[in-house]
């Protein structure tokens, strides 16, 4: 017996999807031109380990995702008001 899959429910997960994929990049990309604007500040004091250096000069994936999810936020408002 075959199932009918309805277009409506594919196109619904992949809006899902890319919106949390577009999400990602945007704010990956948002955050590497600022980094090539204001770069990590080094730290001179002998007192830091090399791992804790590490650690303080990176962005996490929130970050990231947070940034973007600001920047895309009323691109996705107007496709949620749309569908």
């Amino acid at each position: 017996m075959r199932v009918e899959k309805s277009m409506e429910g594919w196109l619904f997960v992949l809006i899902i999807v890319f919106s949390v994929i577009a999400v990602f990049f945007v704010g990956l990309f948002a955050v590497k031109i600022y980094r090539k604007i204001k770069p990590f500040e080094e730290v001179e004091s002998e007192g830091f380990s090399i791992s804790v250096s590490h650690n303080i000069q990176s962005d996490g994936f929130f970050k990231t995702y947070f940034i973007g999810l600001i920047l895309c936020s009323p691109i996705l408002y107007y496709f949620y008001t749309m569908l």
